[in-house]
């Protein structure tokens, strides 16, 4: 190892003039040059827990390898911000009613809510859209008609409804589920007894899902949007209320707004040719939304507001810009180890 005073003062050279990144950098740098691969294999595995509010929370370690073809299916799979088109318009009125109605809607991380919905691409997979085995109709448009992955028990004494050794879940996914047509329903009457449910036809024929796409095109038809992959057939009247699976009764949208048109109470009738959006307040949706975009005076009121008092020097380092070659600190800090012929 280096004198304990010489490694010192470089790291702390390091990180007076150089950035956060680039002290993470050589601290990965020298963990992966003392880590053999063995360890990396030994020590894969992914585990999950059912968290307090009933959402799932997984944890994976992955070999470097292995890790890097995740990632890359991963991304494949997340779209591509949004361009910042020029002038930027003025942040509307309702932003965060906006920002619930366009994917991947309020989010912690916008960001990493869109890589959550591309790893459930692949789980349920979606991955190959060319070569779908459970889609049905057009050319340009897949339309999911669901296979039995779910079991949801619905207990008649309490109106409650739960997971499959798993948690309660709300009234509106369930319902959700009930509508996806990828749920198994399960219904426990007063004493406890197990029925199963049904009407006559759930799931949208092939034929039926033809005539939707005639009639309203291949894609989502919430406004403003523009996917036509793997498009769900939504019961106008909830199938959970009595709704037939009728055409009359079915209209094509994504898993993303058929997920918002449960959870949120957004109602849909058919008005003088076409389909009608209206929000739970009962205000109609523009036919072609604009879409959410940066707008730099936005984010200086917020930062304003928060009393960061950021500006253009905040958190400059010395660096000058060049690329951070870290070979020369793990010399420095670890010699690397000399083999000898046995």
């Amino acid at each position: 190892m280096a004198d304990p005073d010489t490694a010192e003062q470089i790291l702390l050279s390091l990180a007076r003039n150089g950035t956060a990144s680039h002290v993470e950098t050589v601290v990965r740098a020298v963990r992966r040059r003392h880590t053999p691969p063995d360890n990396h294999t030994a020590r894969r595995s992914l585990s999950w827990q059912w968290d307090e509010d009933g959402s799932l929370v997984l944890r994976a370690r992955l070999t470097p390898d292995d890790g890097a073809a995740f990632i890359a299916s991963i991304e494949a799979l997340v779209p591509p911000p949004t361009p910042i088109s020029h002038p930027v318009p003025p942040t509307p009125d309702d932003p965060q009613q906006r920002a619930r109605e366009q994917e991947p809607g309020p989010a912690v991380d916008r960001v990493a809510a869109r890589r959550a919905d591309a790893l459930l691409a692949l789980v349920n997979g979606h991955a190959h859209t060319d070569s779908d085995s459970d889609s049905e109709a057009g050319s340009g448009a897949t339309v999911e008609r669901g296979r039995a992955q779910v079991i949801v028990h619905l207990d008649a004494t309490t109106g409650t409804a739960r997971l499959d050794d798993g948690p309660e879940v709300p009234h509106p996914t369930a319902e959700r589920l009930a509508c996806d047509a990828r749920v198994q329903l399960l219904l426990n009457d007063r004493r406890g007894n197990r029925m199963y449910p049904g009407r006559n036809r759930r799931l949208a024929t092939p034929a039926q899902i033809a005539a939707l796409t005639v009639r309203d095109g291949e894609g989502c038809q919430f406004p403003g949007c523009s996917h036509t992959r793997h498009l769900h057939a939504h019961h106008v009247i909830p199938w959970w209320f009595g709704g037939r699976t009728d055409v009359d009764n079915l209209i094509l949208v994504c898993s993303f707004h058929h997920r918002l048109i449960h959870d949120h109470g957004y109602r849909i009738r058919w008005l003088a040719g076409r389909w009608e959006f209206r929000r739970p307040d009962n205000t109609p949706i523009p036919a072609a939304p604009t879409p959410l975009t940066g707008n730099t005076e936005s984010l200086i009121e917020m930062h304003t507001r928060a009393r960061l008092q950021i500006d253009h020097t905040t958190l400059t380092p010395d660096w000058e810009g060049d690329r951070l070659d870290p070979d020369p600190f793990l010399d420095a800090l670890l010699p690397r180890r000399i083999r000898t012929a046995a």
